[in-house]
């Protein structure tokens, strides 16, 4: 079995990035200082009880939470950030190339959740303005299935392509830095 993110995250807490800084304090749960509109920084926290709560939380809102027509992301909140957002992260994405455009994030979310649980995901446009999606995976082993299952699959209007974030091998090879060092130290 493969590596997990879950050790790194607080599954109990749900994170909500991207909200829009000029949404008015009125649409926005935080402490703000109503006398400065400007006074949150884009992203807020949900705490729950359980792991079950923010899970059914999550499942409900993680298209549905908007700002002035702007959607906001919503995840589980990061307990080590380097971990979840640094090189070691890269092992649990893959990238989906010739993606049809008419394919957003919520329809990207639904056709890659058929290989496990999906942290989050994304749709973007690279330098080259190829429209691409990306799916970081709670486990290694989701990266491996949807590579498997998904791979040169008739999606959409096109063909895609599924591989490994090119980037991945960059957390297996500093884990195992890490790991000679730590033995040469002992």
């Amino acid at each position: 079995m493969g590596d997990s993110l879950r050790p790194y995250l607080k599954m109990q807490n749900l994170f909500c990035r991207d909200i829009d800084r000029n949404a008015s304090p009125s649409l926005v749960v935080l402490p703000i200082d109503h006398n400065n509109p400007n006074s949150h920084i884009g992203s807020a926290y949900l705490n729950y009880n359980t792991h079950d709560e923010a899970k059914k939380a999550l499942t409900k809102y993680r298209f549905a939470v908007v700002f002035n027509g702007h959607p906001a992301k919503l995840m589980y909140s990061a307990l080590d950030k380097d971990r979840v957002f640094g090189p070691f992260s890269l092992k649990f994405q893959i990238i989906i190339k010739n993606l049809s455009e008419e394919v957003d994030v919520e329809m990207l979310y639904d056709f890659f959740s058929q290989f496990g649980e999906i942290y989050q995901c994304k749709t973007d446009t690279d330098l080259y303005h190829q429209y691409f999606g990306q799916v970081t995976y709670m486990d290694e082993d989701s990266v491996e299935a949807a590579v498997a299952g998904a791979n040169q699959t008739r999606w959409q209007s096109s063909v895609i392509v599924v591989e490994p974030h090119h980037k991945a091998h960059l957390a297996h090879t500093a884990a195992r830095l890490v790991k000679t060092l730590v033995e040469e130290l002992l």
